[in-house]
C-alpha cells in the first residue's frame, strides 16, 4: 500500500522507491525465515514471486495517470509501466538470507561476504528496469528500442492508426512504414507504455504532416506546444499495461 502511494503521487524515481521498498522486502524475508529454511529453493522463491506477481498485476491494471513524454537527451521518450516497487521488495527479500547470516559470522571476511551477497541480489534487481523497452521520438524519426522493429525516419512513416479492438496482442498504434524500395509494411507499438495512446497517435501523425516542427523535438518548449496542438497527454490510460 505504501509503495502504491508513492507511485500514485508519482514519486516513482527508482532511488525513492528503493529506499522504501527494499527494507520492506528484507523485513519480509527475515520474518519468513522458517519458510525458506525448511522449504528449500521452492519455499525460498515462493514469497518473492508471489509478491512480484501481485504487485505487477496491481501496477498494470490500475488506471494510473499517463506520464506522457519525458524530455531526455534531445528526444521525447516513454517507457512501459514497470513494477519497480515489487522488484525492490523481491530484491530485499532475496538479500535477507545473507543479512540473517551476519550475526553468526566468524569475522570481517564473513561480514564482507554476506554484505556482498546481499548487494549482488539487489544489484541484479536494480538493473532489470534499465533493460525495459523504450519508445523514442527524435528529430530524425522514431526508435523502438526493444520492440522488435528498427528505427524509422519520419519520411519513412506514412501513417499511424490507433487500434483498440481485436486481439489484445494487436492493440496499440499501428504504423505504416515505407522502406527504400517503397514497399510498405506495418509495425505496432504495443500497449503498455506510460503515455495516452490517443495522444501518441496524434503526435506521430502531427510530425508526419508537419516536418517543420521535427527539429524542435526533444525540447520542453516543443513538448508544451505539442500538447497544446494535439491535446494534453495527462488523461488516464484506459488500458494501463497488458501488452
Amino acid at each position: 500500500m505504501v509503495c502504491a502511494m508513492f507511485r500514485r503521487r508519482r514519486l516513482w524515481h527508482p532511488a525513492a522507491t528503493a529506499v522504501l521498498c527494499w527494507p520492506l522486502g528484507t523485513a519480509l524475508g527475515l520474518a519468513t525465515e522458517p519458510l525458506w529454511q525448511s522449504g528449500g529453493l521452492a519455499g525460498y522463491l515462493l514469497v518473492p514471486l508471489t509478491v512480484l506477481a501481485v504487485y505487477s498485476v496491481a501496477v498494470w491494471r490500475w488506471p494510473w495517470p499517463s506520464a506522457g513524454f519525458q524530455v531526455v537527451a534531445g528526444s521525447f521518450t516513454t517507457t512501459p509501466r514497470w513494477p519497480n516497487g515489487g522488484m525492490f521488495i523481491a530484491g530485499g527479500y532475496l538479500a535477507a538470507p545473507h543479512l540473517a547470516a551476519i550475526p553468526s559470522g566468524s569475522g570481517a571476511a564473513d561480514l564482507v561476504a554476506n554484505l556482498a551477497g546481499a548487494a549482488s541480489m539487489s544489484l541484479v534487481i536494480s538493473i532489470i528496469p534499465a533493460l525495459r523497452p523504450r519508445l523514442i521520438l527524435t528529430p530524425a524519426g522514431l526508435e523502438g528500442r526493444g520492440l522488435g522493429f528498427p528505427s524509422a525516419s519520419w519520411d519513412g512513416i506514412t501513417g499511424a492508426e490507433l487500434v483498440e479492438a481485436g486481439p489484445r496482442v494487436g492493440r496499440g498504434v499501428r504504423l505504416t512504414l515505407v522502406g527504400p524500395t517503397r514497399r510498405e509494411r506495418t509495425e505496432t507499438i504495443p500497449r503498455g507504455f506510460a503515455v495516452d495512446y490517443t495522444f501518441l497517435t496524434a503526435a506521430i501523425r502531427h510530425y508526419i504532416d508537419h516536418p517543420e516542427h521535427r527539429t524542435a523535438i526533444g525540447t520542453e518548449a516543443e513538448r508544451q506546444r505539442l500538447r497544446s496542438v494535439v491535446g494534453a497527454d495527462t488523461e488516464r490510460d484506459s488500458e494501463p499495461s497488458c501488452a
